[in-house]
């Protein structure tokens, strides 16, 4: 039996599914477009400050300290001390964005009720420009500046009466639809806010932009972020509110049309004896092909795929046979001998899960879990599976939930 498959999801029924969980293996397809299409900019701190976006962009951290992330993986953030850290990002008119934008980031403040400039697409030292997001007074707000000047005339800006914590995580972001037309999301959820300012442009400087960083414009200091900020991701286009979640919830994405983790930790797979093959809409090159024998996609051993409940793995899958056991991801060892970690299989046509102890290969070791109904060879499915707990699992088939077997 051969396999094809690719990891992606589509709007419809998708909501459901995953708020609020850990997304361990998903590539986000909204009306067919992927997560990674309009990206701008990328910052995992994946152990480093680099632009992990299309255009590379150079940046110019200061002596910055990388610490835990939100689901407390070391060495997967950066923590910036307040009076001196940020980092610089090299101009590059490709990135600079009209409307619709989105800027999201994952942030944790050592003191909410402090200034905590989070990402601006163009910090100019001398006027307000471009798009930026912050924390001001516990409160999130973004903004655009018309680049003429300093004042309530030259900005427009979106604030959130919603209070944020000190020494908390949360995921924020903010959709620039159109002048005067923001959203801003909180942990997933679409928060109100107020407007002020009367700004009836958006303008660049080619400034370049900055992370943890804004001038004041003024005569007074300069504000520093003091906390930590991972996974800052600039879009030049709208978000819906499922992608953000997506990116939110993120843990490992592949496209299969390139040997590459879209996810936070930017592991990279290695595969052997692979193909090409197309896609659910006939676009060639952007599936993979399995040919049933030898064929093996695996990524490297660490802890940043170790996940506990609750937790999330999606496919794309296309069989061409549904003889044999066949399975489409293994969160854990897959070489050991013995029942670990998360598993989606296919058997006979019938998705079903798998947990392991990793004490052993017997039944006792594991617990599994199957639905009724069966998937036909050479149609594309989506299959869904759900980690809720260690005796709570839910498989879904192109966004319907179907009962266990």
């Amino acid at each position: 039996m051969s396999v094809v498959f690719n990891f992606e999801t589509t709007t419809q029924n998708m909501k459901k599914i995953f708020t609020p969980l850990a997304i361990a293996v998903i590539s986000c397809s909204a009306n067919a477009q992927s997560l990674s299409s309009g990206l701008l900019m990328r910052f995992n701190f994946a152990g480093n400050a680099k632009d992990a976006g299309p255009y590379a962009l150079a940046t110019s951290p200061s002596a910055l300290t990388l610490s835990a992330d939100a689901l407390g993986k070391t060495a997967q953030a950066y923590s910036f001390n307040g009076t001196s850290d940020k980092i610089n990002v090299a101009y590059n008119a490709n990135v600079q964005a009209q409307f619709p934008m989105t800027i999201a980031a994952w942030i944790n403040m050592d003191d909410s009720s402090k200034a905590f400039p989070i990402f601006s697409n163009d910090m100019s030292a001398t006027v307000y420009s471009g798009a930026s997001m912050t924390v001001s007074g516990a409160k999130l707000s973004a903004g655009i500046g018309n680049g003429n000047g300093v004042g309530a005339q030259f900005r427009s800006t979106y604030e959130s009466p919603t209070l944020l914590r000190s020494k908390t995580w949360y995921h924020v972001c903010c959709v620039f639809k159109g002048l005067g037309i923001f959203e801003l999301y909180v942990n997933g959820v679409k928060v109100n806010g107020s407007y002020s300012g009367t700004a009836s442009s958006m303008a660049y400087t080619n400034s370049g932009a900055a992370i943890g960083f804004n001038y004041s414009r003024s005569a007074a200091p300069h504000q520093y972020a003091k906390g930590k900020i991972d996974n800052v991701m600039y879009y030049g286009r709208e978000l819906s509110e499922l992608e953000i979640n997506l990116i939110k919830d993120m843990v490992l994405m592949s496209e299969m049309d390139a040997t590459a983790d879209f996810g936070p930790y930017e592991n990279t797979p290695t595969a052997n004896s692979l193909s090409a093959s197309k896609d659910r809409f006939g676009n060639n090159g952007k599936a993979v092909f399995f040919n049933g024998s030898s064929s093996q996609w695996t990524y490297p051993t660490n802890n940043t795929y170790k996940l506990s409940f609750p937790f999330t793995m999606g496919a794309w899958v296309k069989l061409d046979s549904n003889n044999g056991n066949r399975p489409v991801f293994n969160l854990s060892d897959h070489i050991n001998s013995k029942y670990a970690g998360a598993q989606m299989v296919i058997q006979g046509g019938i998705p079903y899960l798998n947990i392991g102890d990793n004490n052993g290969a017997g039944i006792q070791f594991r617990k599994s879990y199957q639905v009724n109904d069966s998937i036909k060879v050479g149609n594309w499915y989506f299959i869904v599976a759900n980690f809720i707990s260690l005796n709570s699992f839910k498989i879904y088939i192109n966004g319907v939930e179907k009962t266990a077997g």
